[in-house]
């Protein structure tokens, strides 16, 4: 009869415990992206301390315009890559002339291609705002900036002898900087000097001649005899 009694002594004290253990108990380790409390400390996912350390539990900088470096990684609002998709901080193109590659492209200010029509970039190379005589040559030792047949600016070779304005000519890099090798239609090709009639500082002509003959497709002119 003894016997029995611990036998279900020791029964009762097996179902005790089995109802005591709480079911939770069993998971130890916070399953960090399951929007559950899995280790039953009353924290979820990223609130867990153990998942602080996962990259998808890090901070955000959240508010890319407000001035605070909100994740506290150093960076504030745009300088964070965070924010390099936020409308606060994406540019439609580059600012040519702040030293910054503000469209992330690689290629800043004058390098970028969104540069190539702005005149302060056009200021400082060979192009159609620097053929004339007194603009600065951009070009290597022994070379000048003229416009070529399809009137593109590029630097050619000065050549042993130059000609002068409305010499006779055969090819533009023998005529003087700031002209171009053409016929005014009535008469053999001679180095037409260039002109912009819009702009007062390029509209004089030297000599004689008249800025009239505009070059299609260009803000240029040919200073005519």
């Amino acid at each position: 009869m003894l016997r029995v009694r611990c036998i279900f002594c020791l029964l009762a004290l097996l179902a005790a415990a089995s109802c005591d253990d709480d079911p939770k108990e069993t998971y130890r380790q916070e399953i960090c992206s399951n929007l559950m409390d899995d280790n039953g400390d009353g924290l979820v996912d990223c609130e867990d301390p153990q998942c602080a350390t996962l990259p998808e539990c890090q901070p955000a900088e959240v508010l890319c315009g407000n001035n605070l470096d909100d994740d506290g990684d150093g960076l504030v609002d745009c300088e964070d890559p965070d924010c390099d998709e936020a409308a606060d901080c994406v540019i439609s193109g580059e600012i040519c002339e702040n030293g910054i590659d503000d469209d992330k492209d690689g290629s800043i200010d004058c390098d970028d291609e969104d540069c190539m029509e702005s005149q302060y970039c056009l200021l400082l190379s060979c192009s159609r705002l620097t053929l004339f005589p007194e603009s600065q040559n951009f070009c290597d030792t022994g070379e000048k900036c003229m416009i070529d047949e399809t009137f593109a600016a590029t630097c050619v070779v000065i050549p042993a002898t130059e000609l002068e304005f409305y010499d006779p000519c055969t090819t533009t890099p023998e005529c003087p900087r700031g002209s171009l090798c053409r016929s005014d239609g009535d008469n053999p090709a001679s180095c037409l000097p260039l002109c912009r009639y819009d702009d007062p500082l390029y509209r004089e002509c030297p000599g004689s001649g008249t800025c009239s003959v505009a070059l299609q497709g260009t803000d240029l002119h040919l200073c005519i005899l």
